[in-house]
């Protein structure tokens, strides 16, 4: 039933020349990755996603240019979350939805980049984590694991540990936010000038 749904998918971008419009419009990301994204139906809700991926195809039919295009899907209610963080990443306002996404599970910390990264660590060692920007004011979001967080939001970075560890207030000294003390394991996330650390 899938493989069938799947199937009928890439018969409709072959018949409506999808692959060859995509093409001409400039992307980020790989447009064949994100031809396998929209017609990739999964095991969840099978029916709904072949339903939202028609919807994508249609609209992608319809548009003269990326950005029209951008702007129709990213209205769509409960878009394939991977599908949307991806295509908004497109769109130039990504920023926005990484900090709208993660205002909801954490409060934001914010600190002063002067060598584009967030600095963690305490007296006896330090990580810089990238913040993807550069000088200037990072905002930092810790996460616990149980928190619901998905990768495709933002760019990773690698995996900080230790223990009693803090966040630096200035990524060049170690002004440490003793108040929030880390411990643990965390996987670190970057997305111009926004960094995560999600506990595992």
């Amino acid at each position: 039933m899938i493989n069938k749904m799947e199937k009928q998918l890439k018969q409709t971008i072959v018949e409506k020349k999808i692959e060859e419009k995509i093409s001409e419009w400039s992307w980020k990301i790989d447009p064949t990755f994100l031809m396998r994204v929209i017609t990739s139906i999964g095991y969840e809700s099978p029916e709904e996603r072949y339903a939202q991926a028609k919807q994508v195809i249609g609209l992608l039919a319809k548009a003269n240019t990326k950005e029209e295009f951008l702007n129709e899907v990213l209205k769509i209610e409960l878009l394939n979350r991977q599908l949307y963080f991806m295509l908004s990443k497109e769109s130039g306002r990504h920023k926005y939805t990484v900090m709208r996404t993660l205002d909801k599970i954490s409060k934001p910390i914010n600190t002063l980049s002067e060598a584009g990264s967030v600095l963690v660590g305490n007296d006896s060692f330090s990580v810089s984590i990238k913040n993807g920007y550069g000088d200037g004011e990072s905002t930092v979001y810790v996460l616990n694991e149980t928190d619901n967080f998905e990768d495709d939001l933002m760019e990773f970075s690698g995996v900080v540990a230790g223990t009693e560890f803090y966040i630096s207030s200035y990524d060049c000294d170690n002004s440490w936010i003793t108040k929030l003390p880390l411990s643990g394991k965390y996987m670190t996330y970057y997305y111009d000038s926004i960094v995560c650390l999600r506990k595992i």
